[in-house]
Order: structure tokens, then C-alpha cells, then sequence
């Protein structure tokens, strides 16, 4: 069986996977060539924390919404449903 054959998604890795590398380079870069775009630290924090928070609902919205239509949530297997809610 050859990889057009198979249903699925054909991801390179899996996103945590990808995250955490884009991540990484961003400390390597910044702490090559750190760049300061906004005075003051504790806005940065705020706005981190806030940006954080968001990404978890949206996840955690993403993933409820998966689970109640049935579809399958992880990248192995094939898709189950289309999802358009």
C-alpha cells in the first residue's frame, strides 16, 4: 500500500511536536538577537497570560466539538466525520 492509498492526513509530525520546535527557535533567536518591541515587561506578561488562556478554550472547544460529533481526534487514524460546526 503506497501513501496516496491510505486515508490520512499525511502530517510531517504531530502539532505538540511542531509547537515545541517553533518555540525552541524562538528562545534560540531571542536570545541571539533579543528585539524589543514593546516597553514594558509586565504588558508582555499580560498579554501572554491572556493569549494563553484564549488558546486553551479555543483547544478545549475544538476538542468538545470533535468528541460530541464522533470524529476521530487522533492524526493516525482516518477521518470518521466531517466535522462543520
Amino acid at each position: 500500500m503506497d501513501r496516496a492509498d491510505r486515508d490520512t492526513p499525511g502530517v510531517i509530525a504531530p502539532p505538540p511536536v511542531l509547537y515545541v520546535g517553533t518555540l525552541a527557535t524562538g528562545f534560540v533567536l531571542g536570545a541571539i538577537r533579543p528585539i524589543t518591541v514593546f516597553p514594558s515587561p509586565m504588558f508582555l506578561r499580560v498579554l501572554g497570560v491572556l493569549l494563553l488562556v484564549l488558546s486553551g478554550l479555543v483547544v478545549r472547544w475544538a476538542f468538545v466539538t470533535m468528541q460530541r460529533s464522533q470524529a476521530n481526534i487522533s492524526r493516525s487514524d482516518g477521518p470518521a466525520a466531517l466535522v462543520v460546526r
